[in-house]
C-alpha cells in the first residue's frame, strides 16, 4: 500500500474516533496530534486513443459493462469545451 493509501486510511480512522469522542465513546482522539502528509503525485490524463480503446473493450458481465459506460460518460464532459457545455446544458434545460 502506497503513502497516500495509508492516509486516507488514517483520514477515515480519524474521522471515527472524532465521532467516537462526540458520542462520548472515548475520552479523547489518540489521532489529534498525528498529521496526514500526502505524496503529491501527477497522474495522466487518457488520451482521446486510449479512451476510444478503453470504450472497445467488450466484456461479459453486465455489472463490468455498466462500470464502464459510466467512467467512459464520465471522462466525455472533460473534452467538451467549457463554452460548448454551457450551450448543451441550455438547450437541455429548455427541453425539459
Amino acid at each position: 500500500m502506497t503513502n497516500n493509501g495509508i492516509m486516507k486510511h488514517i483520514e477515515r480512522i480519524n474521522k471515527l474516533m472524532n465521532l467516537a469522542v462526540k458520542l462520548e465513546w472515548i475520552e479523547k482522539n489518540p489521532f489529534v496530534q498525528y498529521k496526514v502528509k500526502f505524496n503529491k503525485f501527477d497522474r495522466p490524463f487518457l488520451s482521446f486513443i486510449e479512451l476510444k480503446k478503453f470504450e472497445s473493450i467488450e466484456l461479459e458481465r453486465a455489472t463490468l459493462k455498466k462500470a464502464k459506460d459510466l467512467f467512459v460518460f464520465a471522462c466525455y464532459p472533460l473534452a467538451i469545451p467549457f463554452r460548448l457545455a454551457g450551450q448543451i446544458q441550455k438547450s437541455i434545460i429548455k427541453r425539459a
